[in-house]
């Protein structure tokens, strides 16, 4: 199982691209708004301490008590969860 993870800490992420892809831009506020609602507790404060304060993992990880790379996974699967919700699974 170790060999089939992806190791997130040596992965780019480019989050100015996440939200302004092509396809998410069909998405009224309602759609994003309903969207959010169903998101765990842990996936809406992840989403806001990257999203809208835009704060790096360091500064995440520090703020929930983490560590840098278990706020690079939390933030990848909140988004991953979103995006799954919005119906844009593309994995």
């Amino acid at each position: 199982m170790k060999k089939e993870k992806i190791n997130l800490n040596t992965e780019e992420y480019d989050d100015d691209s996440f939200f302004t892809e092509e396809g998410f831009s069909e998405y009224g506020i309602v759609d994003w708004n309903e969207s959010i609602k169903m998101l765990t507790q842990t996936d809406k404060d992840i989403l806001y301490l990257r999203c809208i304060l835009q704060l790096e993992y360091k500064e995440i990880a520090k703020t929930l008590r983490i560590s840098q790379g278990a706020a690079r996974v939390r933030v990848y699967t909140a988004r991953e969860n979103l995006k799954k919700l919005l119906g844009k699974e593309d994995s």
